[in-house]
């Protein structure tokens, strides 16, 4: 009897231990495909094609699709997502634009190189190395999310290229101290990368509870491919690590957001969606008017990805305003 017992105590240790690594190889997700430098595919009849390009000593992976003689927009993502998280805007506005979408430093498939603790300055200036690389002479400038971090330091210091910048879910001027506690969980050297290397789990929390509508499943698959990649987890921390929100710090953050804010001497669209957790509507008090010209236009019936809850309403609110602040 005894020898039974043991038998079915080590039993239940190994079938649970099995479905520990089931579940923690599930959490993590698999990795899309590699793609290689040239290669094309066509979704619904427009031809996107993968570049692969050195800059600022880093790898990057972009992808392109429209006429390159004509005029270029570039979109920048936020977390957890890649170029793809743009799919429809992309797929309406390519017969029209050059279209460069990349996956940020960090993710997709960009280099995953860890050099120190990155700000969003020194993020900035390699991706713009990229754009020189690229050889874009002047764009449109569409960011998203964390993308924005980036993107208000590209738009404030590349007034000369930036012909009109969208800010989509931009943070605001007040800075929600509560999320505190889960920013230094994320920064942590083991607890943040054990929590970013959960892509499944991460993006399809994010997918769930940051919206109002639903994202198609594909772009969710997509998503969680993207950010299972080997090295995401601990290159995506460092955009963490670079962010330092406390009290003590706090009226400096803001006046340095205040001061790019006031050199962006280009049209700004700030898109808001109406049901944001992370950045509500309340938060945004005062944000258009630190703007030299800004417009602020609130995404009804959305959270926080409206560019994949509400595309149509995104992808017209981009192109109606490049075409009223064309030069």
């Amino acid at each position: 009897m005894k020898r039974i017992l043991v038998i079915m105590v080590i039993s239940i240790a190994i079938v649970g231990g099995l479905s520990y690594i089931g579940f923690s190889m599930w959490a993590k997700g698999k990795p899309n495909k590699e793609n290689v430098e040239g290669e094309t595919e066509k979704i619904n009849d427009i031809v996107i094609t993968h570049h692969f390009a050195e800059a600022a000593g880093l790898k990057w992976h972009y992808i392109e699709a429209g006429d390159s003689t004509k005029e270029t927009i570039v979109f920048v993502h936020g977390v957890p997502d890649s170029w793809y998280g743009w799919i429809n805007q992309i797929l309406a506005i390519a017969d029209d634009y050059h279209i460069i979408a990349i996956d940020m430093k960090g993710f997709g498939q960009s280099d995953k190189k860890i050099d120190g603790m990155n700000t969003d300055v020194e993020i900035a200036q390699q991706t713009v190395k990229l754009f020189d690389v690229i050889g874009i002479k002047s764009y449109y400038l569409v960011g998203h999310d964390w993308g924005t971090a980036i993107t208000d330091v590209i738009a404030a210091t590349n007034t000369e290229k930036v012909l009109i910048y969208v800010r989509i879910e931009g943070a605001g001027l007040e800075v929600d101290l509560s999320r505190t506690k889960q920013l230094v969980k994320l920064r942590d050297s083991e607890e943040g990368v054990k929590l970013l290397s959960k892509a499944r789990l991460l993006v399809q929390k994010a997918y769930s509870n940051l919206t109002v509508q639903e994202v198609p499943k594909e772009a969710i698959d997509y998503a969680i491919g993207e950010f299972s990649r080997k090295g995401t987890a601990k290159a995506v921390q460092q955009y963490y690590i670079g962010l330092d929100i406390s009290e003590e710090n706090m009226d400096e953050i803001i006046q340095n957001k205040k001061d790019n804010f006031a050199k962006m001497t280009m049209p700004v669209l700030l898109l808001q969606a109406e049901s944001d957790p992370l950045q509500p509507i309340d938060s945004l008090e005062g944000l258009k008017e630190a703007f030299p010209d800004a417009k602020l236009q609130i995404v009804k019936g959305a959270g926080h990805f409206p560019q994949q809850e509400c595309p149509d309403v995104v992808t017209n609110a981009i192109l109606s305003f490049i075409g009223r602040n064309k030069k």
